[in-house]
């Protein structure tokens, strides 16, 4: 009984950098989600007794939590500056 079926591709050159692209792609706007995320959440994670202002990231209380699609254009954005 077959449960699996297993794919192999076997991309040229131009497939593969055309994949390789498509990957780093992701890979920003992934990263730059969670640093997004990560960001909005230490920024409300310190009881406020015991913030020091001078070492806490801390952003205003009416900020938006950060939103996947604003995220991936403002990653997409600065990856097409880097790169």
């Amino acid at each position: 009984m077959l449960l699996n079926y297993v794919y192999r591709l076997y991309p040229d050159n131009n497939q593969i950098d055309l994949l390789n692209e498509w990957l780093e792609t992701c890979r920003i706007s992934y990263n730059y989600a969670l640093r997004e995320l990560k960001d909005w959440i230490a920024s409300r994670k310190c009881p406020i007794d015991r913030c020091s202002l001078e070492f806490e990231y801390i952003m205003a209380a009416d900020y938006p939590f950060p939103i996947l699609r604003t995220a991936i254009t403002c990653a997409l954005d600065k990856g097409s500056q880097e790169g």
